[in-house]
């Protein structure tokens, strides 16, 4: 399920983005500050973008924005920027910083769905959809799901190779099996793992390793997810899209 992390200290702010959010298929988790926040997202975990509060004690919303996209792990990790006071000078702020999205209190269930529905229309895809991919490629429904099934081995082979390698401590071995990962990212058009690969090949320090390595972690679970899906039956004529 597509999921959002909600930072606010107020909690009538949150729960109503909750009910919101929840009410259009998302899942929601909440952090009353910037700090509970920043401690959640270090246990890498996953999630599709961030509404935060600008206004909040101890750091502000554009100082979490910042701390965040430090981390290699969350740098394309999109932001959508909640305020009561929309001054010029912290529009600006945000702009200059990278967020592009903002929600301006009161709150309104409207208004929280198109921002949201921007974000998520921007973001890169795990992958490509069913019916994309088979037309590009030209392949009937047995090839596809034999590529699906391909593909999948694959890439959980290169995992456990990717795994042994990060816990040797080898950086080389891990950004070499990264690399091999890319030919079936491309062949699928997992445009999230490829982003992934790429901050993994331009680490230069062990410690940005770690984090990068945590990333591509995440996103070859992304990609995992939705090659499960695929390989189940289509109960209808649709094609999914991720």
């Amino acid at each position: 399920m597509r999921s959002i992390l909600v930072v606010d200290d107020d909690p009538v702010s949150v729960r109503l983005i909750e009910m919101i959010a929840e009410r259009n298929g998302y899942a929601c988790v909440r952090a009353s500050s910037a700090a509970e926040a920043l401690a959640w997202l270090d246990g890498s975990k996953a999630v599709e973008m961030i509404i935060t509060d600008q206004h909040m004690d101890g750091m502000t919303g554009l100082e979490f924005f910042s701390k965040v996209r430090a981390d290699v792990r969350f740098r394309h990790l999109p932001f959508i920027l909640c305020t009561g006071q929309a001054s010029r000078a912290t529009i600006d702020e945000a702009m200059r910083l990278g967020i592009r999205h903002f929600i301006v209190k009161p709150i309104t269930p409207r208004v929280v769905i198109e921002k949201v529905a921007a974000v998520e229309a921007e973001r890169p895809r795990v992958m490509e959809s069913r019916a994309q991919i088979m037309a590009r490629l030209e392949l009937e429904e047995l090839e596809y799901k034999s590529l699906i099934h391909k593909s999948r081995q694959l890439i959980l082979a290169l995992r456990d190779e990717l795994d042994v390698a990060y816990k040797g401590g080898d950086r080389v071995s891990s950004v070499m099996v990264a690399s091999r990962l890319r030919e079936p990212a491309d062949v699928l058009v997992a445009a999230r793992l490829l982003e992934a690969i790429d901050v993994l090949e331009g680490t230069r320090t062990w410690h940005d390793t770690e984090e990068a390595v945590a990333l591509l972690f995440m996103e070859i679970g992304s990609l995992e997810t939705a090659l499960d899906v695929e390989s189940r039956p289509q109960l209808t004529g649709h094609s999914m899209g991720y």
